[in-house]
């Protein structure tokens, strides 16, 4: 694959990432990368809720029996695991749990029932007899509230996120939540009894989720001594989510905390309780930054000696030795192939240039893996920036050798050199304008870094510019 700059990722799992504030003056849709903080933010964060409502009575009374009983309880918990700059993080990985549990009973009996045993009777001869117990009512009702895991339609996503607005002062709002279904299962059984006839009569309702997307529906049985209801609904949205505020620790980058929420709410005197807590750690990615001018320049000169680009005659031989004097230029010792065990670049994630469309490929594949490997945004933006120097070298139409030279050819050599040469010279200066603007005081030599792009440049436009 022709013009390819591979980065490991880490296979980590996903979430939804958030706009980043936008820098004004900037052109729409594109980020000041140079500005941004550079620090990335690794942590957790989680939310806990539990409710409880318990309510009984009994006005039972002179033998009569009337009493009720309510019983509820309700957990809840998400913890996100998240990384990346503020304000807006990425999130690596949730566990999400609902469990609400209600359950409901009604108890009426009377003490007795006096019934008429005549066939025929008028109010001056009628036969009657006292039956214990009279009439009854007893209902049951149990109600669980999950959350939905059926099946789902196309474009609905799982609605997370994370982010936290740092304010004047060292102050912050930290805002965390998940948009997502619950599924109801419901069950009442309403049983009545008359002690005269002796009748009985069961009424029961049945409340059932269906699927996303699905409509509503109701299905009804019916018999002499009852009635059965089913009803399927459609998964309920359910958002639980929390905000608080808080100061940051600037001595060690750290953003923790805990929020206690109590209210009463709702009926049966139900209590509820949600804390949150939360606890974020920055690291400095100015490191990142340096070991990404250090390839891009260990690269650009491997690409630029005009000894390793006379000597191969194809560029598969060519590739094979500018990443044995990558490696040289890096750490002193040839490329040592992954072995069994070892990370493989061949299932990293990368972008590419296809030489016939001179189209950026996998754009968005590459965002998403450097988001998930927790990596500075300004890493996608300046691989981003190497790939777009072989699209504009790609649609130049006076490059000689072209772009899409043969492989298997010198001149496929050539454009190699000459195309990588370029890109890696864009890589190393972004990322050395990036470093004199955040990480001014690390102690990295930027100086020898300017002098080595300066010379590569001097080397390039010497042999083919």
């Amino acid at each position: 694959m022709m013009y390819v700059k591979q980065y490991l990722v880490a296979l980590l799992l996903g979430g939804v990432i958030f706009p980043v504030a936008w820098i004004e003056g900037n052109a729409a849709g594109e980020l000041d990368f140079m500005r941004q903080d550079p620090r990335i933010w690794k942590g957790s964060i989680s939310i806990e809720r539990s409710g409880s409502a318990e309510e009984h009575s009994d006005d039972s009374s002179q033998g009569n029996t009337d009493k009720h009983d309510y019983v509820r309880e309700v957990k809840e918990s998400l913890v996100l695991r998240v990384c990346g700059p503020l304000p807006s993080l990425y999130i690596l990985d949730k566990q999400h749990s609902l469990s609400d549990v209600t359950e409901e009973s009604s108890d009426k009996v009377a003490a007795k029932a006096v019934c008429v045993t005549s066939k025929r009777c008028n109010a001056w001869s009628c036969k009657r007899e006292t039956r214990h117990p009279g009439d009854s009512r007893r209902i049951r009702k149990k109600t669980i509230v999950n959350l939905y895991d059926g099946p789902v339609p196309d474009g609905v996503k799982d609605e997370l996120s994370a982010a936290v607005q740092m304010m004047p002062g060292g102050r912050y709002v930290i805002t965390a939540g998940r948009s997502w279904y619950s599924s109801t299962l419901s069950d009442s059984v309403d049983r009545m009894v008359d002690a005269c006839s002796g009748k009985k009569k069961v009424t029961e309702q049945h409340l059932r989720t269906g699927a996303m997307g699905e409509k509503a529906a109701m299905d009804t049985h019916r018999s002499e001594a009852s009635t059965s209801t089913t009803i399927r609904m459609p998964p309920i949205a359910h958002l639980f989510a929390m905000r608080a505020e808080g100061r940051l620790d600037s001595e060690r980058d750290i953003i923790a905390g805990e929020d206690i929420q109590e209210s009463r709410v709702g009926s049966h005197g139900y209590e509820e309780r949600v804390v949150s807590r939360w606890s974020l750690e920055g690291y400095s990615s100015c490191d990142e930054i340096y070991g990404d001018l250090r390839y891009a320049l260990a690269a650009a000169d491997a690409y630029s000696n005009a000894k390793i680009r006379d000597f191969a005659s194809t560029v598969d031989e060519y590739e094979s030795l500018i990443t044995d004097r990558t490696s040289k230029n890096l750490t002193g010792r040839p490329h040592t192939p992954a072995g069994p065990g070892q990370p493989n670049s061949q299932v990293g994630n990368y972008m590419a240039t296809d030489p016939k469309t001179c189209k950026i490929l996998w754009q968005d594949e590459f965002h998403e893996a450097q988001r998930k490997s927790c990596q500075p945004p300004f890493l996608f933006q300046v691989v981003l920036d190497h790939e777009k120097e072989h699209a504009r070298q790609c649609w130049d139409g006076n490059h000689r050798p072209p772009f899409d030279a043969d492989a298997g050819t010198v001149d496929g050599v050539i454009a190699r050199s000459q195309a990588e040469t370029s890109a890696h010279l864009v890589e190393a200066g972004e990322s050395l304008a990036w470093l004199r603007d955040n990480c001014p005081d690390k102690g990295y030599d930027l100086d020898g870094a300017q002098q080595r792009i300066d010379k590569i440049k001097a080397r390039k436009a010497g042999w083919w510019d």
